[in-house]
């Protein structure tokens, strides 16, 4: 069982990793999965940051992730598997800097960056 510190914990260190990526307020992030508890966890932690969400379905196919990564402008994306990040790969804009799986150590980067810049969300 999770409870909501626990989730608001994982949230806001997900959050500190973006904010060491260099996602900034404002910046667009895309999340390219199913339902699932990551997909959440990376929606609160985007919005966190400042950022806003840009939901592509994972059924989308190329053309249509191109069309919505590029008109929004996104700056990274979440994507829940090798599969998705191979159509990331291929319809990344110029704009795209960054691809995470959704369960990678992104969270790691932003606990030691709270560490050394003191700030931290609560």
């Amino acid at each position: 069982m999770l409870t909501w510190k626990a989730f608001s914990g994982q949230a806001t260190r997900l959050a500190a990793g973006l904010v060491a990526a260099g996602v900034r307020p404002g910046d667009r992030v895309a999340i390219i999965s199913g339902t699932r508890f990551e997909w959440v966890r990376a929606d609160y932690a985007i919005w966190l940051a400042g950022a806003v969400t840009v939901p592509i379905y994972e059924t989308s196919s190329p053309a249509q992730a191109s069309w919505i990564l590029r008109d929004s402008g996104a700056v990274a994306a979440f994507v829940a598997d090798t599969r998705l990040e191979r159509l990331v790969a291929d319809a990344a804009p110029d704009s795209l800097r960054h691809t995470w799986k959704l369960t990678d150590e992104l969270s790691a980067t932003g606990a030691t960056w709270q560490r050394w810049s003191g700030v931290g969300w609560t």
